[in-house]
């Protein structure tokens, strides 16, 4: 395997982690506008909504670079470049490796939220035994973590063979 091609599939890979980093940046972003869209401070929500807009340009810039403009990403950095190999001595195939790293991100992401879900859910089971309320957006979000980190172990295939188009192109 030739170090650009290395390195495109870290940077792919790169991509695949911030958009699951992604959801933890922008779902609470979300709803404390959505908390803040009742209150009558307009700046501050104005200022919030701007926030959020820009915190969402900025991560699509990024996972458009991530995904669509490797090549562009390894020749500004010059990653592939003062290697004494011209090969590295692995012996999988490009999407082997994709699949096995898509897997990988899929279980960190599920191992990384999973204690806090049950966390989530044993404190609301006891606020509602005590007769407290307390926010449910945490237990959404990180059951919506689970919930992306079993779809990428379920469909690690379909994802790996849409990078796979992307780099044909």
């Amino acid at each position: 395997m030739a170090p650009r091609t290395f390195f495109k599939i870290c940077i792919k890979l790169l991509g695949i982690y911030m958009v699951l980093a992604s959801v933890t940046v922008v779902f609470p972003q979300v709803t404390v506008i959505m908390f803040e869209f009742n209150t009558s401070d307009n700046d501050y929500l104005l200022m919030l909504i701007f926030g959020l807009l820009l915190v969402i340009g900025l991560l699509y810039l990024m996972l458009h670079y991530c995904f669509f403009k490797t090549d562009w990403i390894i020749d500004k950095l010059a990653l592939d470049k003062n290697f004494p190999e011209e090969n590295f001595a692995i012996n999988m195939h490009r999407s082997t490796i994709l699949n096995i790293a898509i897997v990988v991100i899929g279980g960190f992401v599920i191992i990384d939220s999973l204690p806090n879900f049950v966390q989530q859910v044993f404190s609301y089971q006891l606020n509602n035994r005590f007769g407290e309320t307390e926010y449910k957006g945490w237990f959404v979000l990180y059951g919506v973590k689970i919930i992306i980190g079993f779809l990428l172990i379920r469909f690690n295939r379909s994802l790996v063979n849409f990078i796979e188009l992307q780099r044909k192109k």
